[in-house]
């Protein structure tokens, strides 16, 4: 049975396609016709058509037809096209590399990561890096982490909560959240980082009783995406065959069923709340950085990895990676608070070192707006708030710097009516 995101965009297309809607650049009619195509089942996929699909569901939404049949978000389209993926690799279908990478890999979720794997994707170096970032950068981190705390305790606390992305607790309330629920369940991937960050914030036994601490990998991935990495590079081809098997693993990424946050034997039930914290731009940018680095270790100079159509791959692998998690919050049916950048700012002091010059920013999410990634069905749900972060602050000795774009949504479980009433007058960007 197909879901209401997959007919919503065949509506959609459909329409578009009759009124000959095209975005200059961006997608054209013979595109959007391709498009209707392979959402009305008449074709497989080609990842040649993610652009224009990604054109057309950030373009649908600023429409103001009359006609218009369905209303859609990013997150809609990416739900279609997992099904879409799910299709073509059941019916075997599917060119090129697209088609070798459904029939190679099955993509069942490992939550749990192997001492090899945390150490091939590099999570304790990031680790350590993230701590001398901040003692660099202390006010622009304390400033963010002030708005972070403050959208953290926002919602109404009872039950169990789930956080995930605590690692170092730097910018989360946890003696706040220990107060307000009965039960914490704290999550990270690195282990034993969150347990010397929990040690550091509550000093008393006493007051982690009632907090319990997971190690994870949320997005699933991690270790089998690893051990893929391995099998291209045991013995690799020539340039080309190895970014072929490349861009065919990350064609195959799909979901299967719902996506789980936690193991099986360490899921609370029932949890009431859910939290995501700092964690969704990052989730797929140890898995993306393994590959460029393993194809350029094994072939220095080769500019295969500069191409447009791999920048693609990675983009739309990024993407929906991140579209798994989200969804993954949704299905636990509590109430979901996410805070993420959206775009990364590169900045650098000015020659006279008393302005800041600022270059245009730089997307780390698929869409501009954290609420597209969530269905146009819950948009109206959505309570919102937005800061910048000076991530990394210019100084005359240190010139360069960074300042990310911050976004926080907050969605009340489905089960709870009067908190939807509420806010469902929440800002909107």
């Amino acid at each position: 049975m197909e879901s209401s995101s997959l007919f919503a965009l065949r509506e959609a297309l459909t329409w578009a396609d009759e009124q000959g809607m095209t975005i200059r650049g961006l997608l054209d009619e013979s595109q959007l016709s391709e498009l209707a195509r392979v959402f009305s089942h008449e074709r497989p996929w080609s990842f040649d058509l993610y652009e224009p699909l990604r054109a057309f569901a950030h373009a649908l939404p600023r429409l103001d037809a009359p006609d218009l049949p369905a209303q859609l978000h990013f997150a809609d389209c990416l739900t279609a096209l997992n099904e879409v993926l799910l299709r073509d690799a059941a019916a075997g279908a599917g060119e090129g590399a697209y088609g070798a990478g459904l029939k190679r890999y099955g993509w069942q979720m490992e939550l749990v990561v192997s001492p090899s794997a945390f150490a091939t994707l590099g999570y304790e170096s990031a680790s350590a890096e993230l701590t001398k970032l901040r003692a660099r950068n202390r006010g622009g981190w304390e400033e963010h982490a002030a708005h972070n705390r403050a959208f953290l305790l926002q919602p109404d606390a009872h039950g169990t909560a789930i956080v995930l992305g605590a690692g170092k607790l730097y910018d989360i309330p946890l003696k706040r959240l220990a107060e307000r629920y009965e039960r914490l369940v704290l999550v990270d991937v690195d282990g034993a980082a969150l347990a010397e960050s929990v040690e550091n914030v509550l000093s008393r036994k006493g007051d982690r009783a009632h907090i319990e601490l997971v190690t994870a990998d949320v997005t699933g991935a991690g270790a089998g995406f690893v051990r893929a990495v391995d099998e291209i590079f045991a013995q690799p081809g020539s340039p080309d065959a190895t970014y072929q098997a490349l861009l065919a693993l990350l064609y195959s990424f799909r979901s299967h069923g719902t996506p789980s946050l936690l193991p099986p034997d360490r899921t609370p039930a029932p949890p009431t709340a859910c939290f995501s914290v700092m964690l969704l731009s990052q989730l797929a940018e140890p898995l993306t950085r393994l590959v460029e680095r393993r194809f350029v270790e094994c072939f220095a100079g080769d500019t295969r990895l500069c191409s447009h159509e791999f920048r693609v791959a990675l983009g739309q692998f990024t993407h929906r990676i991140q579209h798994q998690h989200v969804q993954a919050l949704l299905c636990t049916n509590d109430s979901v608070s996410l805070t993420s950048d959206v775009s990364e700012q590169p900045t650098r002091l000015a020659p006279d070192e008393r302005s800041l010059l600022q270059s245009p920013p730089l997307p780390v999410i698929g869409a501009p707006h954290l609420v597209d990634l969530f269905p146009a069905a819950r948009t109206n749900e959505i309570v919102t708030a937005e800061w910048t972060w000076p991530h990394v602050q210019p100084t005359p000795k240190h010139p360069s710097g960074r300042l990310f774009h911050v976004q926080a949504a907050h969605v009340p479980a489905r089960s709870s009516k009067a908190g939807s009433e509420a806010n469902s007058g929440g800002r909107r960007w």
